[in-house]
């Protein structure tokens, strides 16, 4: 029961922003801001921009993630206004949401204004509509929970219940009520992403709330999905070190296993994955990796096979995510076998069953100067080396198929690879030769 919150109104500001808008947004944006106060008008419903968007206005931040909530139906206002920029909608009305999608590629989201309660801790809560007010207080953080109704007289008005301007000002995250972190402890990650992104602090209080929901075990009621998530979106932020850092200095990592810890050899590993994986970027631009897989790499490396398995479980991590981490725990025996081997038919054979986000976490792991240079080797050439005969080639030569097909082509392609033939003819030559010694056996 927020009730005391929402009939208290001690932060409680309007400030006409139309100016700052105007600065911060493009021509076309301001054209779908002013199709939707001409739609507002005309229903007699107020329309606000929210969330993020009005934030990063605010700082200065470039952002065009656009919300829109509106007092009113949300669903009908959203295709009225695709009708009018020609736009394709896609709709939730059980969530009274609607996504327009325009031709020039943006996208503007609309909702329903909502209100929420939780039925227990940690669960998803049951949404149903509500005031702007009560929509704002279902957000993470005062700093999120600006509006700007975009219609009215005047237009462009900041509204903003929950102290944000002045959380903004003083650089401080801080959650709406105490028990915010209780409801979603998700919003514990969150909390730590917005304080390194922006380089803001976790208010005291917020702090407190923060690490006494964790003392009370709420994250054990998270799922590993919604974790895992969570860990995708802290990976795609710039500074995603130092919110592990954070993470095992408030105890989160171990709140959701004990197995899981950031340390400084985690540190060290991860800079040199990031490292490698600009390498590559750069050096193979059409070419696309999954950078999740290499940080957990880094993260789970000095783990056991047991313990691996208890933090996979914990995460629900998919099958082919689990297949490599197992893998990678091995990765400094495999670049043993890798500086040991001398043609490169060799170095392909040692790598071509792995995918190449193993092979840059090994060649991020490995100090060994010659396992680097045979890594970027194989990636650069011998991965791209193709026989030029076939099965049917070997068929016109008369020989009968089976299993000896599988033989002879690969003892080709470790030929190719190795330099020691070039041509189609030197190809079914050698296969002759390959042929004769097989059956010779």
């Amino acid at each position: 029961d927020f009730s005391v919150i929402l009939d208290k109104e001690p932060y409680f500001q309007e400030k006409n922003v139309k100016r700052i808008i105007e600065e911060r947004m493009t021509k076309e944006i301001l054209s779908y801001f002013e199709i939707v106060r001409q739609i507002a008008d005309e229903k007699s419903v107020n329309a606000y921009l929210v969330g993020g968007i009005v934030r990063d206005i605010l700082l200065g931040i470039d952002n065009y993630d656009i919300d829109i909530v509106i007092e009113g139906n949300g669903v009908a206002f959203a295709k009225e206004f695709s009708k009018r920029v020609d736009g394709r909608i896609k709709t939730h009305g059980r969530f009274g949401t609607s996504s327009v999608f325009l031709s020039s590629g943006f996208r503007i989201d609309f909702a329903t204004a909502r209100a929420e309660f939780y039925e227990s801790p940690a669960k998803l809560p049951v949404v149903f509509p509500g005031s702007l007010k009560r929509d704002l207080l279902r957000r993470d953080f005062s700093i999120n929970a600006l509006a700007v109704r975009l219609n009215g007289n005047p237009a462009y008005v900041l509204i903003d219940y929950f102290g944000g301007q002045r959380d903004l000002k003083d650089k401080v995250i801080r959650v709406l009520h105490s028990l915010s972190f209780v409801e979603d402890p998700t919003r514990i990650f969150r909390a730590l992403r917005f304080e390194t992104r922006l380089n803001f602090k976790i208010g005291k209080q917020t702090l407190a709330l923060l690490k006494d929901s964790l003392s009370k075990g709420v994250m054990g009621r998270v799922s590993g999905k919604r974790i895992l998530s969570e860990f995708i979106l802290i990976f795609k932020e710039e500074k995603f070190r130092q919110i592990l850092r954070r993470m095992e200095d408030l105890g989160v990592l171990k709140s959701i296993s004990p197995y899981l810890k950031y340390d400084s050899y985690c540190e060290e590993i991860l800079n040199k994955v990031e490292k490698v994986k600009d390498w590559y970027e750069i050096a193979f631009t059409e070419r696309k990796i999954e950078a999740l897989h290499l940080y957990l790499m880094g993260i789970f490396h000095k783990l056991d096979k047991d313990s691996l398995k208890v933090v996979s479980d914990r995460l629900s991590l998919p099958t082919a995510i689990r297949k490599k981490l197992r893998i990678s725990i091995e990765a400094e025996s495999i670049a043993r076998k890798i500086e040991k081997a001398v043609k490169p038919s060799e170095i392909y054979s040692l790598l071509k069953d792995y995918d190449e986000e193993l092979i840059l976490f090994i060649m991020a792991l490995t100090e060994r100067r010659s396992v680097i240079k045979k890594i970027k080797e194989y990636l650069s050439t011998y991965k791209k080396v193709k026989s030029i005969i076939t099965g049917n080639d070997l068929k016109n030569l008369g020989i009968e198929e089976g299993p000896i097909y599988s033989k002879i082509l690969s003892e080709v392609h470790n030929a190719h690879i190795d330099g020691l033939v070039k041509t189609k003819e030197e190809e079914i030559k050698l296969a002759r030769q390959l042929y004769k010694k097989l059956i010779g056996k």
